[in-house]
């Protein structure tokens, strides 16, 4: 008798450990998917020093989606799944990198690298829940262009 409730335990921890890592796997998938479904897709995420706020970077997908398009930085209260559930901080064209940091609990720094023939169109907030945003915006020449003699 002990023998088979041994058994019959063991296959039931094998079950949930299964179920569970399924659970999980299809949690996430259906999350990429549904932010693809909204034109965007999560890139990263930062946490203030007092784990009051968190940044989200979104990328956008496609055409489909409404402004801003580019690289979009969300503050919340904690990690989302879509700009719009969050305060969008910035929002823009930034090919040749962008960073952004934490520098206190209080500021955030944004760095967006572009080139000069760039559309210049962005969102950006100064201030948002109390926090001081700083946003600097570096220009590259663009050395695809060249000038004919």
């Amino acid at each position: 008798m002990n023998e088979r409730l041994l058994k019959i335990v063991k296959h039931s921890k094998s079950f949930i450990v299964n179920a569970t890592f399924t659970i999980v796997v299809l949690y996430f998938l259906f999350s990429h998917l549904l932010n693809i479904i909204n034109g965007y897709r999560t890139i990263d995420d930062k946490t203030s020093q007092n784990g009051r706020y968190t940044i989200t970077r979104f990328e956008a997908v496609g055409e489909n989606i409404y402004a801003p398009y580019g690289t979009i930085l969300a503050l919340s209260g904690k990690r989302v799944g879509s700009p719009k559930d969050g305060h969008v901080i910035f929002g823009g064209y930034c090919s040749n990198g962008m960073k952004y940091e934490w520098k206190s609990p209080e500021n955030i720094e944004i760095i967006c690298e572009k080139t000069n023939d760039e559309i210049s169109s962005y969102t950006e907030s100064s201030i948002a829940s109390g926090i001081k945003i700083h946003v600097e915006n570096i220009v590259h020449p663009n050395k695809s262009l060249k000038v004919a003699p």
